[in-house]
């Protein structure tokens, strides 16, 4: 099976040496990385190119002229990537050497999963370990692994990539789309093992709660989710489970699934659309009509498309 490591890098000189030398410290090696600088200002092209002349594993290198943004230099990574198996690398962490020998031992003994994604320790920008590790923030937090999404832990078959891709326009994360298409198809797995360090700084490009170095529960994801601004709409979302659908027609079209598996996707893709839309008119009614509407969602379950009780209460206050 051909490995490949589909990396991002943004003015990431003063880590991405330690992430790559992590790479090349692997009990099983990859067989290519793949690399896609965002017009970086900062010495990060200079350093890779340095590191590719001595290398051992083939590392290619793409550069955008103008910035693309996070998610879309995501997908040309990825859509430069060879291999059978694709590694979603960030710039700053670093990988404990067994990494890419687990995870294909967890491949091998599921062949129907299209992804997975491992667990990892929260470090500081020195890499020393807070004592949390990422998945039990999110357990702890959000009370299920089904909220565990991230990146730069994740790793997928070029199957998935061929229902993924193109990422649907104005797409703000690339790793919630992938792992949607995944859990749809009931191919996602969730691996307890700590593979890999994530480590935490001020230019990290996610804030997300549930990356806190200090241990976090409940209370604490209900204060940050109350002291984030209200959206306008969740038109985001539509257009991310359109772009879905498209992807659970085409795996269809490719007869691996059988009809139950495909028929339960589109129905809680209709299911979550139906939630959707009664929020959005929510959030365009009457002080009044917005309580009703509220209730309604929450007494016919359609809060569980959003963050349960949590949103409602949230839709309450407004």
């Amino acid at each position: 099976m051909k490995i490949s490591i589909g990396m991002t890098v943004f003015n990431g000189e003063r880590y991405i040496l330690d992430q790559l030398k992590s790479i090349t410290h692997q009990t099983r090696l990859p067989d290519e990385i793949v690399i896609s600088d965002d017009n970086s200002k900062d010495q990060t092209l200079k350093l890779i190119n340095e590191f590719k002349a001595k290398s051992p594993i083939e590392i290619n290198v793409y550069t955008n002229s103008v910035n693309l943004g996070f998610t879309k230099n995501f997908e040309k990574a990825l859509k430069h990537c060879s291999g059978d198996l694709i590694f979603l690398s960030d710039q700053d962490d670093m990988w404990y050497q067994d990494k890419i020998e687990v995870v294909l031992d967890e491949f091998s003994k599921n062949p129907d999963a299209l992804l997975l994604i491992h667990n990892a320790d929260l470090t500081n920008e020195h890499l020393k370990k807070s004592g949390e590790n990422y998945l039990a923030q999110v357990i702890r937090g959000f009370g299920s692994d089904s909220a565990f999404i991230t990146g730069a832990l994740t790793i997928l078959k070029r199957e998935l990539l061929d229902y993924a891709i193109p990422f649907p326009d104005g797409l703000l994360g690339h790793d919630g789309y992938l792992h949607k298409i995944a859990a749809l198809l009931s191919s996602r797995i969730v691996l307890p093992k700590k593979l890999q360090a994530i480590r935490r700084h001020q230019a990290n490009t996610s804030e997300w709660i549930a990356s806190s170095l200090g241990k976090i529960d409940k209370k604490d994801v209900f204060i940050s989710q109350l002291q984030t601004n209200v959206a306008e709409n969740y038109n985001d979302r539509l257009a991310i489970n359109k772009a879905a659908h498209e992807a659970i027609n085409k795996a269809k079209r490719c007869g691996l699934f059988d009809d139950k598996t495909i028929e339960q996707a589109f129905r809680i893709i209709n299911q979550e659309n139906e939630a959707i839309n009664q929020r959005n008119k929510l959030v365009h009614s009457t002080f009044l009509k917005r309580k009703l509407i509220a209730i309604s969602m929450l007494f016919s379950g359609q809060y569980k498309q959003f963050n349960g009780l949590k949103s409602f209460a949230r839709d309450v206050i407004r």
